[in-house]
């Protein structure tokens, strides 16, 4: 489990300077290993004794690694950027 964690964390630690096609490898790396971290928290939650709160957080991570998948590898911004202020 600890092993699954650091490596996902590792994985969506932000890039900087690649070409896109390595950024958007890099981007896959690390939804994928959100999404193992996921699937073995998910089996041996009891076991390993995780909480509910826990796996949510490591859900959201997840579901933000894909949306920066996505953005990434289509060529956009990792995240939107937010509208201007445009102040009277």
């Amino acid at each position: 489990m600890t092993r699954l964690r650091s490596e996902a964390v590792d994985a969506s630690k932000p890039m900087t300077r690649a070409l896109v096609s390595g950024r958007c490898n890099a981007y896959i790396r690390a939804s994928l290993a959100w999404s193992d971290l996921i699937a073995y928290a998910s089996d041996h939650q009891e076991m390993c004794d995780i909480s509910g709160p826990a796996l949510s957080a490591w859900e959201k991570s997840q579901r933000e690694a894909v949306v920066a998948r996505n953005n990434v590898c289509a060529g956009r911004p990792v995240r939107p950027f937010p509208p201007d202020v445009i102040r009277p």
